[in-house]
């Protein structure tokens, strides 16, 4: 295989895998556009309702976490890491599919399918038998211009992806039950540091008299560094993870 990088082979790879995928995928598609459906019709809804950070999340994180489940199978994980492309090309067009488009796909079937859900929402509280039992408690019914189609804070779809590329890393590290062994590891990750944290704090507490810092003046962080280290820590952990996911792909053909 050629070291150097190319886009027609990644074209190719990224072909392949929608065609492997597209039953999949469309199947996917069609259950959250249907239960999507079903909350637009019966949700009274007033104000603001975030479509993308919902039950769709946890579905990416789900895909994210089984993306790698194929290396489980001897005969389809020689089949994928034999595959015509470099190992950075397949790391590059996993990372794409997954965050592009599952990520598209997703925000699109939910919106179509709750699009779709106020239309027949609409549709029958024209009739009167229905008219009290579907208007919202206010007597208004569903439009279009109620919903507000967001990503919320773009801060939430950067920890979203941190999430995402952490499950990645962890399909291709864990063989079997990824999803479950990488929540379980970030869990034993997160107890540990709040177990240092305590120790550090008690130490701290020993070795000074805390009350009497209550009258020391700190200068306050500027509010642009907090908002670059907001914004910086996502992107630095999905960067590191993305890579951590290339070294193990890496090391797994050789």
């Amino acid at each position: 295989m050629e070291k150097q990088f190319s886009i027609d082979r990644m074209m190719l790879l990224a072909r392949s895998i929608f065609v492997q995928n597209k039953s999949k995928d469309l199947r996917l598609a069609l259950v959250i556009a249907g239960v999507m459906a079903v909350i637009g019709l019966l949700r009274s809804i007033t104000g603001t309702y975030h479509i993308l950070f919902g039950a769709e999340v946890i579905v990416w994180m789900v895909m994210a976490g089984t993306t790698y489940k194929m290396m489980s199978n001897q005969p389809r994980a020689m089949a994928y890491l034999t595959m015509p492309a470099s190992t950075a090309e397949k790391a590059v067009v996993t990372i794409a599919y997954l965050n592009i488009y599952y990520f598209v796909l997703l925000a699109a079937s939910s919106f179509i399918g709750y699009y779709l859900g106020q239309i027949l929402h609409n549709a029958i509280v024209i009739l009167p038998f229905f008219r009290d039992f579907a208007s919202s408690p206010e007597g208004h019914t569903f439009s279009l211009s109620s919903v507000e189609f967001s990503s919320g804070n773009p801060s939430k779809l950067l920890y979203n992806m941190m999430w995402v590329s952490i499950l990645l890393f962890g399909s291709i590290y864990f063989k079997k039950y990824a999803i479950l062994k990488t929540l379980l590891t970030a869990c034993i990750f997160g107890f540990a540091i709040f177990i240092l944290d305590i120790i550090v704090i008690a130490c701290v507490g020993s070795a000074f008299d805390l009350s009497s810092m209550n009258h020391l003046n700190f200068p306050d962080i500027p509010e642009w560094i907090e908002n670059v280290t907001y914004y910086a820590v996502p992107c630095v952990f999905t960067l590191f993870f993305w890579f951590m996911t290339y070294l193990r792909l890496r090391e797994t053909e050789a």
